[in-house]
């Protein structure tokens, strides 16, 4: 109760502040600034950081390295720009907070009876004014600026002109003056660009000062996918970020990997930190149902919100985040308000989508079913002397019965959002809505979710500035069977005879007691009422004083909210709700809540200051403490009068009530100092300590230091081709894991309701181990950033080795000591790669196009393990040892088909009961048998190379984007193999596993014959016949928008209007069989990369819109 009472005043002081400081303004505003012997460079941006100003500066025209000083105090901006560019010969036009900067040049005069005047309007990507932009006439002094609308005008020297428009962070662009007298630009952000403004830990910096590996993802509107949750929006975007999802089912968890595999036990999700807040969790559902998928915590993030996302992934970056970011952190900054008059966007689709590649898993008909089934028989017979009848088709030429498409629909799903943003000077506001309803493509799977958002940020006074930023959600999924379960509906479909239907002619259900040979798929979906309703609540309120120019201190609240509702029941025609002996009425409902709690209080004190030499320096010390809290209750209810009564209140026993309550405590120390020596040489030095109580009190504190260096080649006084930029990077740090573990790891614990002779007692079921350490990764980087003809062409190279040390893992223990495993550090691994990034912008007049590229490859093997000759199997087709990779593959290798008996082995011939026909396995060990003594490696679930490729194609109003993923040398291995037994059990088969068999020498080398009831060929050896290469090109996205010229929009004062058409998942090249070569049933990193028949991502197609007023 005293919790809940706290985060309820906590939000509600949240909100009054936020309503409090909306109406704050103030008229002009007043500049404080000291700055000895700096660059221009620093002296603008800090003018811009402290003051918000958007200053564009013509760097062909104006040496931005210029040595000033500046003593500014209460002064006009005029006062501080002139002692900024004292010395030069330049003039600046100021339309608000927007400033630009060129040099003073004699302008043509021009007659009013000259040439014509030429207007339009500036924007970005998003249709955002671009105020302070410049516009020249080529081979002329005549220029402007746009103003604080993005409008421009300009009056022409000569009707054949051409303007040339720039903007910092933007590639420029030339536009031959035609015929209209408005020309209506859209400039591109530069990819890689060093001017780039990256959010790093507790701060940001600009690309040309960061020294360690970061990787940035702005989406354009172009480049914006309809997807749930915010790892879906980085699929292929970032090199070095590895995204795959479980299912196409809404709201399942997915996989990401930075930089390869981190841990065997202790987790390999990264760090997530939104607006500054690291979030407690990416969990989604309780856990109370076992015959689905698990579902993602990130789905109650709102994607149309994120503004930008920045992925650290070397040690260097990520070392500030000490005992959390081994496997990498990725920040997440939601959009805030601009200065300017209210502006409203709202943006709307409509999709329908399907799932693709069914015709992979047709099956065979009823005759050739049947024919199949009997020759097996017949090879039966024949080889062991025996009499089994032969089968006789029941419905012989009735047409298969379609299972998948009952239990699969079209999915039509429909998304609306609304946001409004503004301010003055001192205060901004932005305010966003968004309902979105997807429904998936198995039938009655659906999810809603409603998001809220709201934050407000300016300065109350001159030495005062402060933050409010809130997230709002709920969402509900209905839910269907999906994942490693009898109940996954589309395994349960495929597993049905062509002939059968799902009712009987007494229109009762057809189940698996009476006429089916599985499951009945829709009988599952439609007598079960399974749902999750989670609430989300991310707050959090910040105030900054900035003591003396260059001082400032920041003090943060947040708290990150979740409460989950799970609901499972089965009516009593459910097969898990049929009536038996312990439930004689039928009927089962399990109710499950767990609610999740984190509050966090950072504070930090930065400085910043120029030194006459060229020496600028920042420094930031910190403080952070983060309390995590969690609390569940369950209950299955058994016997229920009627399905019109699911609530345990009714039932007519209860079983199973268990509940938890858990807590831990993390408490950080960090700094970060950097240095930059006139833009040449910058270095950059962070460490954190982190105390977690997760730990024993003797290992509790762990120490995370960092140091990286880098050298803008480009900014020496001998370079001379200004048109390239070169910098050079090297890092090197150690981060630490305390993921996956549980909060009283180190401790011995204990459960009740165990039973002692018809008493209740307690008994131990954990193991505690006091020597548990921490994981620690320590990581090296080399870098190059370059780009050619003034950012036309971007290039990014990191070349990485990171060693894991203390692994921690569940160590199988000897049965005598009560328990079977305990968590231990075990182990080490080494993870090294190299990744490229590139980006390229080309255009003329108004075609322009922007194509952004990357690639990774990753390496992954474990250097210690226990003994390091041991082989750990952590599944049946898993294995862990010295010197391979995380995820191999161990499991015995097919190498054909025996295609006579003359090449049977005599054992196997006489033992096995091998014939022509049947599977050859290696016989690894030599001994003439085959047996578990066979297994190898045998691949591995990871990828060799992986990435993305996108570009984009513009015309006036008119814009194409192609977006490619791609993913090399990773296999999956088939789970599921009932339909490709042949004969070996009465499964019905696929057709194309039937035509393909071996039906005699040479027909054959990689589906076997026939034969009944012989496992040899399917399920006696775990093997990889059923072990795919899953490579595979996506076109994941394929989008055709138009933006209506701005003419026509002003008339109806709208600011900007543009429909849009988008394909996803149009087709994937691969050679893996089945649905989807992305899915896998685990995520975990040793036993990743196995299917069940998992839905697969759908084929959409989406209609949409977005207008702004």
């Amino acid at each position: 109760m005293f919790k809940n009472l706290l985060l309820t005043t906590f939000r509600h002081i949240i909100l009054a502040v936020a309503l409090a400081f909306v109406p704050l303004a103030v008229s002009a505003q007043e500049i404080d600034m000291s700055l000895e012997r700096t660059s221009v460079r620093k002296a603008v941006e800090y003018l811009q950081r402290e003051y918000n100003y958007s200053i564009s500066v013509r760097t062909d025209e104006v040496d931005i390295d210029h040595v000033v000083t500046v003593k500014a105090q209460r002064a006009a901006l005029t006062e501080v720009l002139d002692q900024i560019f004292a010395g030069q010969a330049v003039e600046y036009v100021i339309n608000g907070k927007s400033v630009s900067v060129k040099a003073r040049k004699a302008t043509v005069p021009t007659q009013e009876s000259g040439p014509r005047i030429i207007r339009g309007k500036i924007y970005d990507d998003e249709s955002t004014p671009l105020a302070g932009a410049g516009i020249v006439e080529k081979g002329t002094a005549n220029g402007t600026v746009a103003d604080a609308d993005g409008s421009w005008s300009i009056r022409l020297t000569k009707d054949d002109a051409i303007l040339q428009f720039s903007f910092f962070g933007f590639a420029d662009q030339e536009i031959a003056v035609g015929k209209s007298d408005e020309i209506n630009v859209k400039m591109t952000a530069q990819s890689l660009s060093l001017d780039d403004v990256l959010v790093v830990g507790y701060g940001t910096m600009t690309r040309r000062d960061i020294t360690s590996a970061i990787g940035s993802f702005k989406p354009k509107p172009s480049e914006r996918r309809d997807v749930l949750s915010v790892d879906q929006l980085l699929q292929g975007r970032v090199a070095g970020v590895n995204i795959s999802t479980a299912s196409g089912v809404p709201g399942s968890v997915g996989r990401v990997s930075i930089r390869g595999i981190g841990s065997l036990n202790a987790g390999n999700e990264p760090l997530y930190v939104i607006d500054g807040i690291p979030i407690a969790t990416t969990s989604g559902d309780t856990g109370a149902w076992s015959n689905g998928e698990s579902m993602s915590g990130l789905a109650s993030i709102n994607p149309s919100d994120i503004e930008s996302v920045e992925v650290l992934k070397d040690a260097a970056s990520a070392a500030i985040y000490g005992s959390r970011a081994t496997n990498g952190v990725i920040i997440i900054t939601t959009k805030s308000g601009r200065k300017g008059a209210p502006k409203v966007s709202v943006d709307a689709n409509l999709s329908m989508g399907y799932q693709p590649r069914t015709d992979k898993l047709e099956l065979a008909s009823g005759d050739l079913l049947i024919e199949v089934f009997n020759e097996g028989i017949d090879n039966y017979n024949r080889q062991n002397n025996a009499n089994v009848e032969r089968y006789i088709n029941p419905m012989s030429g009735k047409p298969a019965y379609d299972w998948l498409g009952t239990v699969l629909r079209k999915a039509w799903s429909h998304n609306i959002s609304a946001s409004v943003s503004g301010g003055t000077d001192n205060v901004r506001y932005y305010v966003s809505g968004t309902y979105k309803h997807t429904e998936g493509t198995a039938v009655d799977n659906q999810m809603n979710q409603y998001s809220l958002k709201s934050t407000v940020s300016g300065k109350i006074k001159r030495w005062l500035s402060f933050g409010v930023n809130t997230m709002l959600s709920y969402n509900h999924n209905d839910r269907v069977g999906s994942g490693y379960s009898g109940l996954n509906v589309i395994k349960a479909a495929v597993e049905q005879y062509p002939w059968d239907e799902p009712f009987l002619p007494s229109g009762d259900w057809a189940t698996s007691r009476n006429v089916l040979v599985n499951n009945n798929p829709l009988q599952a979906i439609k007598e079960s009422d399974i749902w999750i309703k989670t609430y989300r609540a991310i707050s959090s309120a910040y105030l900054e004083f900035h003591i003396i120019p260059g001082l400032n201190f920041k003090t943060n609240a947040g708290e990150d909210f979740q409460s989950i509702e799970e609901h499972v029941y089965f009516s009593s025609k459910h097969q898990s709700g049929a009536p038996s002996q312990d439930n004689p009425m039928g009927g089962r409902l399990t109710d499950s809540r767990v609610n999740r709690v984190s509050v966090l209080w950072d504070n930090t004190l930065s400085y910043d200051k120029s030194f006459g030499f060229g020496l600028n320096l920042g420094a930031m010390l910190g403080h952070s403490v983060q309390i995590y809290e969690s609390s569940s209750a369950a209950q299955t209810g058994l016997g229920f009068p009627s399905s019109s009564f699911d609530v345990n209140s009714v039932a007519a026993s209860v079983t199973n009530v268990t509940s938890g309550k858990s807590s831990y405590a993390l408490q950080s120390f960090f700094g970060r100092l950097n240095l930059n020596y006139r833009n040449r040489y910058v270095g950059t030095v962070t460490v954190r300590a982190d105390g977690s109580s997760k730990f024993a009190p003797e290992h509790r504190w762990g120490y995370f230091p960092s140091a990286s260096i880098g050298w803008n080649i480009n900014e020496e006084n001998w370079w001379k081709n200004k048109a390239i930029t070169l910098k050079l990077r090297a890092s090197i740090g150690a981060t630490g894991n305390q993921g996956g573990i549980g909060s009283y790891a180190y401790q011995a614990l204990a459960s009740g309701g165990i039973n002692y002779g018809g008493e209740n007692g307690l008994g131990l079921t954990t193991a505690g181990n006091r020597d548990l350490k921490w994981e620690v990764a320590t990581q090296t980087n080399i870098g190059v950033d370059a780009s050619f003809w003034r950012g036309a062409l971007s290039a990014s190279v990191d070349i990485f080795n990171k060693d894991t040390d203390n692994l921690l893992y569940n160590k199988p223990t000897m049965i005598t000591t009560g328990y079977t495993t305990q968590l231990c550090n075990i182990g080490s691994m080494n993870n090294k790669g190299i990744e490229i990034s590139l980006a390229a912008n080309a255009g003329k007049n108004n075609f322009r196009w922007h194509s952004d590229f990357n690639i990774s490859f990753i390496r992954n093997k474990l250097t210690k393990l226990l003994d390091n000759e041991e082989i750990i199997t952590p599944s049946s087709f898993h294995g862990l040892q010295v010197g391979k990779e995380v995820g191999s593959f161990y499991m015995i290798k097919m190498l054909g088909i025996y295609q006579t008996d003359e090449e049977v082995p005599e054992y196997l011939y006489k033992n096995e009961g091998v014939r022509a026909g049947d599977v050859i396995y290696e016989d690894f060990n030599k001994d003439g048998k085959i047996n578990s003594e066979d297994r190898q490696f045998t691949g591995s679930a990871n990828p060799k190379f992986s990435g993305g490729f996108n570009n984009t194609f513009s015309y006036k109003g008119i814009e194409l984007s192609v977006f490619l993923t791609y993913s090399y040398g990773q296999k999956i291995y088939q789970y599921w193999t009932g339909g490709l037994r042949m004969g070996q059990g009465t499964w019905p088969q696929l057709r194309s596993v039937c035509e393909s068999r071996w039906t005699g020498p040479g027909t054959s080398d990689t589906h076997p014959r026939a034969i009944h009831g012989h496992a040899w060929n399917s399920t006696k050896f775990v093997n990889t016949r059923f072990l795919h290469d899953a490579s595979y090109i996506r076109l994941r996205s394929l989008t055709l928008g138009y933006n209506l010229p701005a003419r026509i929009l002003k008339k109806a004062k709208i600011d900007a209007l543009r429909v849009y058409f988008q394909a996803d998942n149009l087709f994937v090249i691969t050679k893996w069989p089945y649905l989807d070569p992305e899915v896998s049933v685990s995520n975990n990193a040793v036993t990743y990369g196995y299917d069940w028949l998992n839905p697969g991502q759908p084929r959409t197609f989406t209609l949409g819109f977005n207008i702004k007023f």
